[in-house]
């Protein structure tokens, strides 16, 4: 039976699978800024500002609205919200698209519920869909995409032209996919061939029909010119490569940044394609993933259905082909696409299981065993649910927040922050979103010195420090590197500005994938070349920050962060601060944190790669502190800060802080 529309008893099960995704995602969303690239996207969104290539504007647009709609709560719960809900709509269309591919199969209803709620429930897919990121509703497109291909080869052409509308907004809803995410233009290819393979006269008879259909694939293109208007009428101090002219605005939306992160040879793709085989797939789908290859040959074998069996398969043979050879340590959003697929393969692999145990059954025990086959296939998906529950629960996770907050607490007032790029993104939310401590200047390393190719960077400070202006370099001055961070460091001090800097831990144990990332990175990146800072004399001109550091200021721990100290005024050496002034203003600010979930065993069992850093700066701040302590012959502060130190992780310098201390 051919279908116009979805039978009215498909709609009934697939609103039952989105109420339940969406309120199982709306529990468990994080109520406040979760780590990685969320503080970056939320200031965009309500300050109108630009994010990271390659500026996602439909979603910055949509999230914008629903969060001016629903206004409750920080702008953080309304973004999350707004992709849970996203993300409740991709597995209502996996529902669906499953749903009348397996038209006419066995079990198609409960099949297509175990492969929606399976894919929903998966590690990643539910991590995502409760954090302010892009990727639900990138895979909302994906599944919408599937079911409205499906829904066009299933339209007869009939005189109302119903095939042909239906086609125009597929059109429609591909360009606008492309305006979330660029990683939709991949398989356009695939959905290119399934059109052409089921209506190959728009190649001859019908060509007519590309101009419109052309057109309507790139009129949500336009969107794009959100990022200058943006650029040029936002308030947000953020706006990622100033895209307001042609070459900026290419260079920004096409992803250029990222290039050098892309196919970085043979050994890593083993390496990638090891850890998704080996662990990536197994966590997210456990053994029901033995449902895929059944439903892959199931699918191939039916010629209604061999179309989007290869649709299927191509989807998740690029993505993942294309996730393996991308060098960047979070990669585990980029085999979504690929879960997706795999998850719709299953749900037809189930269908195909059921139904040639039910050819084999005999009557009578087909009738007792059907039924339990169906409520199998139904109850399936509470393993994943309660497996990757305590993962994807995010209601109570307020660490990312609370770290953000800490590391301003530790800031003198008027005092300026140099930070690394794992925290930068809080800071922004912190101060541009929820307007706190704006007292504090943040500067983030490899934007101001240009590392990151942030020319932009500098015309953002000055607009959101205006006082900060006289310390920083004059406008349209390209950055001088570890130079240029010299001299505004200089500037601080000499304005009697506090200055702090979050340094880098070494011996935090740092996950396989970041080692194998940061090893690829240096090897590929030519060494730097130090550069001559003019008009000195009394240094050398090729001293690195690290080095000026050491030369030229006392560096104590304050907080989460570490101080600098003059060590030279007017060419005289001044002596360090006494540490017992220094231990009392640590335990000043440390009082003043808020510490729930830092100092026990959760870090050992946190799978996420975006809390390594967090997890870090508190293990060698809270180490630095007892070191202070030591030496200042505090013995009892610094064995209680060891302590907390060994609690996220026992490194060499904790456990020997703990066996140098007399014992009690």
């Amino acid at each position: 039976m051919i279908l116009s529309r979805p039978q009215r008893a498909d709609l009934v099960p697939a609103l039952l699978v989105f109420v339940l995704v969406f309120g199982v995602y709306a529990f468990t969303a994080c109520r406040t800024i979760y780590s990685g690239d969320s503080g970056d996207f939320l200031v965009a969104i309500a300050r109108g500002g630009v994010p990271h290539p390659s500026g996602y504007p439909l979603f910055l647009i949509g999230a914008r609205v629903f969060g001016s709609i629903f206004a409750f709560g920080e702008w953080a719960f309304r973004v999350n919200l707004f992709v849970a809900l996203a993300g409740a709509f991709a597995a209502l269309f996996v529902y669906l698209f499953l749903a009348l591919l397996l038209q006419d199969k066995p079990v198609r209803r409960p099949a297509a519920a175990f492969g929606a709620l399976s894919f929903a429930f998966g590690t990643t897919t539910w991590g995502q869909a409760t954090i302010s990121e892009v990727y639900s509703l990138s895979l909302a497109f994906l599944a919408a995409l599937l079911f409205y291909t499906l829904r066009w080869v299933r339209t007869p052409n009939d005189e109302t032209g119903a095939a042909d509308n239906r086609l125009a907004g597929l059109c429609l809803l591909y360009g606008l996919s492309l305006t979330n995410h660029l990683t939709m233009a991949f398989v356009f290819p695939l959905f290119l061939a399934v059109v052409i393979w089921h209506k190959p006269s728009l190649l001859g008879k019908n060509a007519r029909l590309l101009v419109p259909l052309v057109g309507l694939l790139l009129l949500p293109i336009s969107l794009y010119t959100y990022l200058p208007l943006a650029t040029q009428y936002g308030s947000s101090p953020v706006r990622w490569g100033t895209p307001d002219n042609v070459e900026r605005f290419l260079f920004h939306v096409s992803g250029q940044r990222y290039s050098g992160y892309m196919f970085p040879g043979a050994a890593f793709f083993a390496y990638s394609a090891g850890e998704y085989f080996g662990t990536l797939l197994g966590n997210e789908f456990g053994m029901s993933l033995v449902f895929a290859p059944v439903g892959f040959f199931f699918l191939i074998r039916d010629v209604r259905t061999r179309p989007f069996g290869l649709l299927i398969f191509g989807i998740w043979l690029l993505q993942s082909v294309y996730a393996m050879n991308y060098a960047t340590p979070d990669i585990s959003a980029y085999y979504l696409p690929t879960y997706l697929a795999l998850a719709c393969l299953m749900g037809a692999g189930a269908s195909a299981t059921v139904g040639f145990l039910a050819r084999r059954w005999s009557a009578a025990t087909r009738e007792r065993s059907l039924p339990l086959a169906v409520m199998t296939l139904c109850l399936l998906p509470i393993l994943p649910f309660t497996a990757h529950y305590a993962d994807a629960d995010k209601s109570n996770d307020f660490r990312e927040r609370s770290y953000g907050l800490n590391l301003l607490r530790s800031c003198p007032p008027n005092a300026v922050l140099l930070i690394t790029q794992d925290a930068v993104f809080t800071l922004w939310y912190e101060q541009y979103v929820r307007h706190v401590r704006p007292d504090v200047v943040v500067v983030q390393y490899s934007l101001f010195t240009g590392t990151d190719i942030a020319y932009w960077y500098g015309d953002a400070l000055r607009r959101a420090y205006p006082t900060a202006a006289p310390l920083l370099p004059a406008a349209n001055t390209p950055p001088e590197g570890e130079a240029g961070l010299i001299r505004f460091v200089e500037k601080a001090i000499n304005a009697q500005r506090p200055v702090l800097f979050t340094p880098q831990s070494l011996s935090f144990p740092v996950p396989r994938r970041t080692q194998e990332v940061t090893r690829l990175r240096a090897a590929r990146t030519p060494p730097k070349r130090s550069r001559t800072v003019p008009g000195e004399t009394d240094r050398p001109g090729t001293a690195t920050f690290e080095q000026w550091i050491a030369n030229r200021s006392h560096a104590l721990p304050q907080g989460l962060c570490v101080r600098l100290y003059p060590r030279f005024v007017y060419g005289e050496e001044i002596p360090a601060p006494d540490l017992r002034e220094i231990v009392a203003a640590n335990a000043s600010a440390w009082q003043s944190f808020e510490l729930d979930g830092v100092f026990n065993d959760s870090w050992k069992e946190d799978t996420d790669p975006l809390h390594y850093p967090m997890a870090a700066q508190y293990m060698l701040a809270v180490t630095d502190y007892g070191r202070i302590a030591e030496q200042a012959g505090l013995t009892e502060t610094a064995r209680e800060c060891y302590q907390k130190s060994v609690t996220i992780h026992p490194t060499p310098e904790a456990i020997a802080g703990l066996q140098r201390l007399p014992a009690r």
